[in-house]
């Protein structure tokens, strides 16, 4: 609808690697989501949701799209859910190290040592 009425409608996507406790790879038989903007006639892009200046630059280019009256645009940003699904939640169905691997691409971290 919102292609068809060519709304200025930025759907955002961040992709985390989890729905509550099932990996994304199990109900998801595509790499990007972004994808799925083509078959609405829209414009998609997916980028590092961890590299704070990508995600500024590319949410600009679809504020910009947006603004010129383009119609809808779908950012996907990948990045990862450092904390369960719950309180308490164990996070037993993540690999070993993978907690680990993606504390070192922290935003906050990455973004401070930028600076």
């Amino acid at each position: 609808m919102a292609a068809t009425l060519k709304l200025p409608v930025i759907f955002v996507c961040s992709i985390n690697l989890y729905a509550q406790m099932t990996h994304k790879s199990v109900h998801i038989a595509i790499d990007d989501m972004a994808e799925r903007a083509a078959g609405y006639g829209a414009p998609g892009v997916t980028f590092d949701g961890n590299d704070v200046e990508v995600v500024y630059e590319e949410v600009a280019k679809a504020v910009k799209h947006c603004r010129a009256g383009k119609g809808p645009y779908l950012v996907e940003g990948k990045t990862y859910r450092h904390y369960g699904h719950y309180i308490g939640d164990p996070c037993n169905y993540r690999p070993a190290g993978e907690l680990e691997e993606w504390m070192k691409k922290d935003p906050v971290v990455l973004y401070e040592k930028k600076s």
